[in-house]
């Protein structure tokens, strides 16, 4: 039997021209594949593998990848938020590259991360593939060294050295130290422990005995074990206590009564006092100065703005000193205030000198006299109703002067410009000063100081009076 077969053919289209053509086709393009590689668990010290080789192109075409992170455990500067802050590329090795068909990265804490693969094909966008990563805790931990122990006279500082701790993978570290007991009495604690969360950290041995202080270090993905020191305050028996007294609440600009009156010594020796300032307000100008007696059982101390001040107390018996005892001054602003009075008192006039002075159309043309210095301040007194200490501030308000030293009551002034108006006269040039007195609280009086200056006209050489 023969077989027929049958060719369709199908018509030649046309173009808009009347020609006939093959109608034109764009080629078709096959998406990537992305292929991500197979999930992963690795410890925490360990560097992880990505493998993007098993993508692939239906059409052949070359391959791009691009790594990201599409989820990151707490904590994590992998999380996609950090990444798009940070840029992803240096998220990835080798070569600090997102873009290698196999790359890697170092976990930065415990948990699980998941990594997305994007390939192209220099046309299309793969959808993604996704690998997962579990990072468990390290299997080597950071090593914690607190130093060794150490003895500390009561009343030093004890300084603590975990520089020796170390990491085996080399990872950064963070240190935490913390108080684990102390003798009793002793003041120290979290608080009171200066620098708890770095390398070196520091206290003041307040009382003999045992101080026991503990170090973890931690890597961002696992802690230490614990290490601890011992310092052991030591101290004579018949050593001196010091008592600052009890804390206080007082009023700025106000001698505040001290009492160290509590401060004792076993043998009943007489004590010598020391008082120092340990801290004071921003903006405080306080210094131990302010004690009248930093040396007294009861001294007092003036406080010249609200805020809290810290001072310490340390006695001796003559043969030790005692470890210093603390009171905080809670200090507020005064309620009451009198302003300071000025009585400026009598100023004498001071002599310019002579100006020659010549015949114009309207009168005489005399020239300046000399400029001259002169002293203020010395006729000025100065009472503040409270006792208040004060500052003054000198300011020129009329008339060609210069202040040497505006800040001091009794300064130079020098005095240009003084004229006469004609010859065989002398005319009186008058100064304007401001005086501002200001006491503690900040009340503020202000004073107008008027300092006279006399030119003498003489007629110009060669010239003679009608």
């Amino acid at each position: 039997m023969s077989t027929l077969i049958l060719i369709a053919f199908a018509p030649l289209g046309c173009d808009g021209d009347g020609d006939t053509g093959v109608a034109a086709t764009a080629a078709s393009n096959s998406v990537p594949e992305a292929d991500a590689g197979s999930d992963v668990s690795a410890a925490g010290s360990e560097v992880v593998q990505l493998d993007g080789r098993g993508s692939y192109d239906p059409d052949g075409d070359p391959l791009t990848f691009h790594w990201s992170f599409d989820s990151a455990p707490d904590g994590s500067d992998f999380a996609p938020s950090e990444q798009e802050a940070r840029g992803a590329s240096g998220d990835f090795t080798p070569n600090d590259s997102s873009s290698a068909s196999t790359s890697a990265f170092v976990p930065d804490v415990v948990g699980t991360y998941l990594v997305r693969l994007v390939v192209n094909d220099g046309k299309d966008d793969s959808d993604p593939d996704f690998v997962t990563v579990v990072v468990d805790e390290p299997t080597t931990l950071p090593v914690a060294n607190a130093g060794v122990d150490q003895t500390v006279a009561v009343g030093s500082v004890a300084v603590l050295d975990g520089s020796n701790s170390y990491d085996p993978n080399g990872f950064d570290l963070d240190y935490g130290w913390t108080v684990v007991s102390v003798p009793d009495g002793s003041a120290v604690s979290a608080a009171t422990l200066t620098g708890a969360d770095a390398e070196s950290a520091s206290f003041t041995v307040d009382k003999k005995g045992d101080y026991l202080l503990s170090l973890v270090v931690g890597n961002g993905l696992t802690e230490s074990v614990a290490d601890s020191i011992t310092v052991t305050g030591l101290g004579t028996e018949n050593q001196p206590e010091a008592d600052a007294g009890d804390d206080k609440a007082a009023e700025d600009c106000t001698h505040i009564q001290l009492d160290g009156s509590g401060s004792s010594d076993p043998d009943g020796d007489a004590l010598q006092y020391f008082w120092e300032v340990q801290s004071v307000p921003s903006g405080s100008t306080a210094t131990n100065a302010n004690f009248d007696d930093r040396t007294g059982e009861k001294p007092t101390f003036w406080a010249d703005i609200a805020g809290s001040y810290i001072m310490s107390l340390t006695v001796s018996d003559g043969s030790d000193w005692s470890v210093l005892d603390n009171i905080t001054l809670t200090v507020s602003e005064r309620q009451a205030n009198s302003a300071p009075s000025v009585n400026v008192g009598v100023i004498a006039t001071v002599s310019a000198g002579t100006s020659e002075c010549s015949e114009d159309a309207y009168g005489y043309d005399c020239a300046e006299c000399s400029a001259v210095n002169t002293t203020v301040g010395d006729t000025i007194t100065i009472t503040d109703p409270d006792g208040d200490p004060y500052t003054v501030v000198w300011e020129v308000s009329s008339g060609d002067a210069t202040i040497s030293d505006p800040t001091e009551l009794v300064t130079t002034v020098n005095l240009e410009g003084a004229e006469a108006s004609e010859p065989d006269l002398c005319d009186e040039n008058a100064y304007d000063l401001l005086l501002y007195v200001t006491d503690c609280p900040g009340a503020t009086t202000t004073t107008t100081v008027t300092v006279t200056a006399e030119c003498c006209g003489q007629e110009e050489s060669g010239e003679k009076s009608p």
